[in-house]
């Protein structure tokens, strides 16, 4: 299994760096290796929105797929079909998720994020893996 985290980014940064993915991908995987810095923690607090587990719940009851289903436990949510499942973990400036491949991710995750918010940024925790779940386009301009 695979570990990815997701980061909703606020509007004003990703407009400056939706073209910089190696360099706000390379901020964040800093931050994941020194937690005890303030300043680092400071930052991804200035740039980043907090989950709200509620909303983001009920957000996906309401976009979830025919044929998918939803366990929840505390702050860990599993979406799961036939064939493939997730596991989401809500933290407070971002979502960790596991799965086997990003198909499956795209397949039962990605849409219902992409209805979320166009500004979510996905990176591989141990992979050089990360971009934007949507395209920029004018209307997010």
């Amino acid at each position: 299994m695979q570990m990815y985290a997701i980061f909703w980014i606020k509007d004003e940064f990703a407009h400056h760096y939706f073209y910089k993915v190696d360099l706000l991908n390379q901020f964040l995987k800093s931050v994941a290796t020194d937690r005890q810095d303030a300043l680092l923690a400071m930052q991804v607090r200035e740039i980043t929105h907090c989950f709200d587990a509620d909303a983001f719940l009920h957000h996906i009851y309401s976009q979830l797929h025919c044929g998918s289903h939803v366990q929840v436990d505390d702050n860990q949510i599993t979406i799961y079909s036939d064939k493939h499942f997730i596991t989401l973990h809500i933290e407070k400036n971002q979502i960790k998720f596991l799965c086997q491949t990003l198909t499956e991710a795209e397949s039962l995750l990605f849409p219902l994020l992409r209805s979320f918010h166009p500004f979510l940024f996905v990176s591989g925790c141990n992979l050089n893996q990360y971009g934007w779940l949507s395209p920029y386009t004018a209307e997010l301009n």
